[in-house]
C-alpha cells in the first residue's frame, strides 16, 4: 500500500530530509495553497541529496540555522538547540533512501472549497496541473490528477436526490475535460452516498483510462460507518473489478487502514498531529498487547508525564531508526513530522501482511 502524505509544504530547511522519508505525496492545487505546491517544485529541483548540498544551495542556510535554534532556544529556555547537529544526524540515518518522492497525487481543492461555501473552476484546476507537470519536468516517476469532483449539497447538510445528480454529471463533465488534457492521469472519485449506478459509470471511466479510482468516506460521519462504507464499497470493487486500483481519500486512519484493501490512501494527520505536540508510532504484533499491529499517538511535546516507562524506552527506539531522540521530538515539531511519516510508511508497508514475529519486550 502507498501512503500519500497530504498536507502543507513547509519548504524548509528540513524539506530535502522530509523528501526523502515520503515515498509518495498529495498536493493541492487550491488557491489557498498552489504558491506552496510550485515552491515544493522549485525545491525539488535543487537536486539536495545531502545537508553539504543544502547549505550550498538554499539561500541564507546559516542565517537560517542561527534563526532557528535562537527561536526554539526562546520558547523552551533551559534547553539547547543545535538544528544543524540534527540535520547531519538524519542525513546519516536517511543516506540510503531516493532523495525525492517517487509518486505524486495532484488534488483539485474541491473538498477545501466545498467547506468554505465555493468551488473552484475546470480551466483554473486544469492550468494548475499543466503548470505543476511542465514544471517537474522528470523529477517524479508518476503524477496522479485527482478529478475536480462537484460534491453535491452543502457542507454539514444533507444531499438531495437532485442535488446528487447534478453533481455527477458535472463531474463525469470534468473528468471527461481533464482526460483529454491529460490521458491516463485522472481518478475519478466515488463519494459516501453516490449510488452504485454512478459508481459503475465511474468504474468504467477508470478501466478505460487511468484505471485508478477515488473513494471518499463522508468526513462527517462516525469512523464506524466510514469503515463499514469503505469495506463494503472496495470489497465489491475488488470482486467485480480486480484489475481496478483503489485510492481511498483521508483514510488513513490505523483501523480503516487495516480494515480496508486500499491500493493507497492519504492523510495530513501526520502534520496535523505533530503541531499538537503528537508523535505516532507504529507498533508491530510482537510488541503489542493486542497481539495485532496497532498505530498509536502519544502526545509527548508539553504532557510527557503520560507517557510510561515502557513507552519511552519504545519510543527512544524507534526514534534511532532516524538518529533522533525522545528529548529531541519533545521540542522540535519539524522532527515530529519527518518522525510521523516515517511510522506511517511502516503502517501502509505491513496492512494485509500476516507474518508472525517472535515476542519481546515494550509491549505497548
Amino acid at each position: 500500500m502507498d501512503f500519500f502524505a497530504s498536507g502543507i509544504c513547509r519548504n524548509d530547511l528540513f524539506q530535502f530530509i522530509e523528501n526523502r522519508v515520503v515515498k509518495a505525496r498529495l498536493l493541492s492545487v487550491h488557491g489557498a495553497y498552489f504558491n506552496s505546491t510550485m515552491r515544493f517544485v522549485d525545491y525539488c529541483a535543487l537536486g539536495i541529496r545531502s545537508v553539504a548540498d543544502a547549505r550550498e544551495k538554499l539561500a541564507s542556510f546559516d542565517k537560517k540555522i542561527s534563526c532557528r535554534d535562537a527561536r526554539l532556544g526562546k520558547k523552551y529556555t533551559s534547553v539547547g538547540f543545535d538544528s544543524f547537529e540534527v540535520l547531519k544526524r538524519l542525513d546519516k540515518a536517511t543516506a540510503a533512501m531516493p532523495y525525492l518522492p517517487q509518486k505524486i497525487m495532484l488534488d483539485s481543492g474541491a473538498f477545501t472549497a466545498w467547506t468554505k461555501g465555493g468551488s473552484c473552476s475546470a480551466e483554473e484546476v486544469s492550468n494548475n496541473y499543466a503548470s505543476f507537470i511542465e514544471k517537474s519536468g522528470c523529477l517524479f516517476d508518476e503524477i496522479f490528477l485527482v478529478n475536480l469532483d462537484v460534491i453535491p449539497g452543502r457542507f454539514g447538510s444533507e444531499p438531495t436526490s437532485q442535488q446528487v445528480d447534478k453533481a455527477g454529471v458535472e463531474s463525469i463533465k470534468n473528468f471527461n475535460l481533464l482526460q483529454n488534457r491529460f490521458p491516463g492521469r485522472v481518478l475519478p472519485v466515488f463519494h459516501q452516498g453516490e449510488d452504485n449506478a454512478y459508481l459503475a459509470k465511474l468504474v468504467s471511466l477508470a478501466e478505460n483510462t487511468s484505471g485508478y479510482l477515488c473513494l471518499s468516506p463522508r468526513n462527517d460521519l462516525a469512523e464506524s460507518r466510514r469503515i463499514a462504507w469503505a469495506r463494503d464499497t472496495s470489497w465489491m470493487l475488488k470482486k467485480t473489478s480486480p484489475s481496478l486500483k483503489l485510492h481511498g481519500l483521508a483514510t488513513m486512519g490505523a483501523a480503516m487502514s487495516r480494515e480496508i484493501s486500499w491500493d493507497s490512501g492519504d492523510s495530513a494527520a501526520w502534520i496535523q498531529n505533530s503541531g499538537f505536540g503528537m508523535i505516532d508510532c507504529f507498533v508491530p504484533e510482537h510488541l503489542s498487547v493486542q497481539r495485532k499491529d496497532t498505530f498509536k499517538s502519544f502526545r509527548i511535546s508539553d504532557v510527557a508525564k503520560e507517557v510510561t516507562e515502557s513507552q519511552l524506552l519504545f519510543i527512544e527506539e524507534a526514534s534511532k531508526e532516524l538518529g533522533l531522540t525522545f528529548d529531541a521530538l519533545k521540542y522540535d515539531y519539524r522532527l515530529r513530522d519527518i518522525f510521523n511519516i516515517h511510522n506511517r510508511n511502516k503502517l501502509a508497508a505491513v496492512v494485509g501482511q500476516a507474518e508472525k514475529t517472535p515476542k519481546q519486550e515494550y509491549l505497548l
